[in-house]
């Protein structure tokens, strides 16, 4: 187990390697200037001080070593200062940013998970009765139709409807708890739906699988209680399947929490990321990816790890 966990935990940091170079290379080739976009709205500035700026940032210095200096600095926590907040680390607007997109995304997993294991297993154990139907329908119309397509259409449908405009903007949960739940309540209810739309079918596809094995249906002859068959033999097996699929739901819940802050003027990191990129913000942009990243990565580490814990069969190839 432990051999496992190693192995696993290596292979994490040097998936976390090559995206900091695939990034850094990427954002270097973004068209645009991160100089005209500081200094665009102060007015020209001479060719000379153009390339003092460039130096002064350190876009004058081949990719090589500028990726080696940036990569050195990563290893040490230390993402380098904002382009166009000048003095403002890209750690520090990470971190004032974090809570709103910690608050959302939390808020649509407790939302969403409970509600697709719930209805998944529901679904399974009434399989093509009226139960079953209707939440096929819903996990379909989660997968299939994207978040922002539900939040523009809800948003307009309240609107026209109800003359309803849902509040905007962010007041954190500790100076007002009620305005701030009334501005997550839809947007945790779109992001956690769409969340739970895949893990719903994937749970009632396990459950029903593992309901036709063998030992499934020894228990049963056996006699034991149903629950029970269901608790120990059914649920735990079948949610083998589920844990694998809840690493990659994972960037779902993050792509569509940047969605979510756009449409709702959430100040989270991915709107923040947004703002960064329309100002080629570099080591904002980098620091942000990497952000992201680094919670896809151990996230899948640890359902890896959960994998292994549920199945004593897994080991590292």
């Amino acid at each position: 187990m432990w051999q496992y966990v190693v192995r696993r935990v290596v292979g994490a940091v040097f998936v976390l390697w090559l995206v900091s170079v695939i990034v850094f290379t990427i954002v270097r080739a973004l068209p645009g200037d991160a100089i005209i976009a500081k200094v665009g709205e102060a007015g020209r500035i001479t060719p000379e001080q153009m390339e003092a700026a460039r130096e002064e940032l350190g876009l004058d210095k081949p990719l090589v070593v500028a990726y080696l200096d940036w990569a050195g600095g990563l290893a040490r926590g230390d993402l380098g200062d904002s382009y166009i907040y000048d003095g403002v680390s890209v750690s520090s607007r990470i971190f004032d940013s974090l809570v709103p997109t910690i608050q959302l995304g939390l808020m649509a997993a407790f939302v969403g998970l409970p509600f697709a294991l719930g209805l998944g297993a529901i679904a399974a154990l009434r399989q093509d009765t009226w139960l079953d139907y209707p939440v096929r329908m819903v996990a379909v119309l989660g997968i299939s139709v994207p978040n922002f397509v539900l939040a523009t259409a809800l948003i307009t449908f309240l609107a026209y409807q109800f003359n309803y405009a849902p509040p905007f903007g962010w007041v954190p949960f500790w100076e007002d708890p009620v305005t701030n739940l009334k501005i997550l309540y839809l947007p945790v209810l779109l992001l956690g739906f769409t969340f739970s739309g895949s893990l719903m079918r994937m749970m009632r596809s396990s459950i029903l699988e593992v309901m036709r094995q063998d030992y499934v249906r020894t228990a049963r002859a056996k006699g034991l209680n149903p629950w029970t068959v269901f608790r120990m033999h059914t649920a735990r097996n079948a949610l083998i399947s589920v844990t694998t699929l809840l690493g990659f739901q994972v960037v779902a819940l993050l792509s569509g929490s940047l969605i979510m802050e756009i449409i709702f003027a959430i100040p989270g990191v991915g709107r923040m990321t947004l703002q960064a990129i329309n100002l080629r913000d570099y080591p904002q942009i980098m620091g942000n990816t990497m952000f992201f990243a680094t919670v896809v990565v151990f996230t899948n580490l640890a359902v890896d790890i959960a994998y292994a814990a549920l199945d004593p069969r897994v080991k590292y190839s």
